[in-house]
């Protein structure tokens, strides 16, 4: 992939001593601070309001910051940007964002959430499918269990009109994570846009029964009802 200046700056080159060959690329460990920021930037994510968005993104390029080379706090931050575009499209995020994905991908080969987010990031600025499901594909393939990658890849299916393969990536990621209402909401707008409306019925009501609550849950069972006539 094409890496800037500024993201090659982030690998530590070593000396070759240790038996890693030298000019060999190695991420180095999370400091503590880094990671503390990362989690407040997953814990401002969680909601669903742009302020929160904008604070996720501030904790997130804090702690690129503080840990340029750990591949973790640019997949955050390509997830806060991502975020915002969805929210609202603004100039910049989007290549920002692929910037981000790409170097967190370049920093840890074998990061899973880094692939997973790239998938994402690739299908919503390139419009590209077939290159955003390779990169999912390898998320899937290096943690099997990330229900990120699997939400991902039922977008990409839904939004190629691909309705079976959308269901089945969207059930596995309620599978792998039952008490997420984010899992739950996707499927439901898959099952809607794929007129399963009885199905998405049915799924609306576990999404009830694990959240009352839940206005997501209210406004797909109520459509899913108008859809199918009753």
């Amino acid at each position: 992939f094409p890496y800037t200046t500024l993201f090659r700056s982030a690998y530590r080159l070593v000396s070759g001593e240790g038996g890693v060959a030298p000019g060999a690329l190695v991420a180095p460990e999370a400091p503590g601070k880094a990671a503390a920021l990362l989690a407040q930037g997953h814990a401002a994510l969680a909601a669903p309001f742009a302020a929160s968005q904008a604070q996720a993104r501030l904790y997130f390029e804090a702690a690129v910051r503080e840990a340029p080379g750990w591949a973790p706090a640019h997949v955050g931050l390509a997830e806060a940007l991502a975020a915002q575009h969805v929210s609202g499209p603004g100039a910049g995020l989007m290549a920002a964002a692929r910037a981000s994905a790409h170097a967190a991908v370049g920093l840890d080969a074998q990061l899973a959430q880094a692939w997973s987010i790239l998938g994402l990031v690739t299908l919503l600025a390139d419009r590209d499918f077939a290159s955003a499901d390779q990169a999912l594909r390898r998320a899937v393939a290096l943690d099997p269990a990330l229900a990120s990658a699997h939400r991902h890849r039922a977008f990409a299916f839904a939004a190629t009109g691909r309705f079976v393969e959308a269901e089945r990536e969207g059930r596995k990621a309620v599978d792998l994570e039952p008490v997420s209402l984010a899992a739950r909401g996707g499927l439901l707008q898959i099952l809607l846009t794929a007129r399963r409306y009885r199905q998405a019925i049915a799924a609306a009501g576990e999404a009830l029964a694990l959240s009352p609550l839940s206005s997501e849950g209210w406004y797909a069972k109520g459509w899913a009802h108008v859809l199918s006539g009753d």
